[in-house]
């Protein structure tokens, strides 16, 4: 089940998702973090969509939007990492995450 509200595939999401869409996200099937996700696309676990924070480090973002486009894998944003962190129900911010 696709967190998004209203939106059956994740092909439909817009590029920035606001906060108040994100209320699904922690019960979707995913992955936190920069080395999670490295991880995934490594092994070729098949990841759907990455959502990454806009205030994330530019370095980082330049990895993930590179292995993005090698996977042909989405990509949406939410305005911060606080944000993201949230609406994964973790205690801490997190500046990307891998959807399956």
């Amino acid at each position: 089940m696709p967190f998004f509200k209203g939106k059956e595939k994740y092909s439909a999401f817009p590029l920035v998702i606001m906060e108040e869409d994100l209320s699904g996200l922690a019960n979707a099937k995913k992955l936190i973090g920069l080395r999670q996700v490295t991880r995934a696309f490594a092994e070729n676990e098949g990841l759907r969509c990455l959502v990454l924070a806009r205030d994330a480090d530019d370095e980082l973002k330049k990895k993930v939007l590179a292995l993005a486009e090698k996977h042909n894998v989405k990509v949406r944003y939410v305005t911060a990492k606080a944000v993201l962190g949230k609406a994964c129900n973790i205690d801490v911010s997190a500046a990307v995450v891998g959807l399956y």
